[in-house]
């Protein structure tokens, strides 16, 4: 079976005549170079599958989903979190339930990124510091989904005494206290 466009077409359109006289107008244009026009045929289509999803787009896909829904990522912010906050825009969903304030920590920052606790009517998210850029963010997008009666706080998630005990006071008084209760290499 030699190659031919009408392969690439779904199943429901390959008996329909004006595909079929499509397909031999496309396979005339690549006649006598068929290797590289059905390899660029291919990549063409594996990048348009690519760019249609936020975890494996590029920087080409990443910007069209920024345009559509008008946002505007700072310049130095590198394309793993320009596709966080992307997923956070997509997934904000109301009413709010455990499951949906779960499932949008979850894809907005990973779920070992944060601590939630719901006492009464005060909801309090705790976020690691590796994902402390994403503070403001994420208490913008809860405090759309939440009902105006609870009350929101979004803090971040510092080093406690319990996670320093194996150091000796001797290591710890080499550095300073912001950069023991802010830094992660102590975990």
């Amino acid at each position: 079976m030699s190659k031919t466009v009408l392969n690439y077409y779904p199943q429901v359109i390959k008996d329909i005549k004006e595909f079929k006289e499509l397909s031999k107008v496309i396979d005339s244009e690549l006649v006598g170079n068929e290797e590289v026009g059905y390899n660029r045929l291919e990549k063409q289509i594996g990048d348009f599958v690519n760019e249609s999803y936020i975890e494996t787009a590029s920087e080409y896909g990443v910007g069209r989903y920024e345009n559509i829904i008008n946002q505007n990522s700072p310049a130095n912010m590198d394309l793993e979190k320009r596709k966080v906050l992307l997923k956070s825009k997509y997934f904000v969903r109301t009413p709010i339930t455990i499951f949906n304030l779960e499932e949008y920590l979850d894809i907005s920052i990973g779920h070992i990124n944060y601590v939630y606790t719901l006492i009464g009517y005060t909801l309090s998210v705790k976020l690691n510091l590796a994902t402390s850029y994403m503070m403001d963010i994420v208490r913008n997008d809860l405090r759309k989904m939440i009902p105006a009666n609870i009350i929101l706080d979004v803090g971040i998630l510092y080093n406690k005494h319990e996670d320093l005990k194996p150091y000796t006071h001797a290591v710890l008084a080499t550095h300073t206290h912001q950069n023991i209760r802010e830094d992660r290499t102590w975990l």
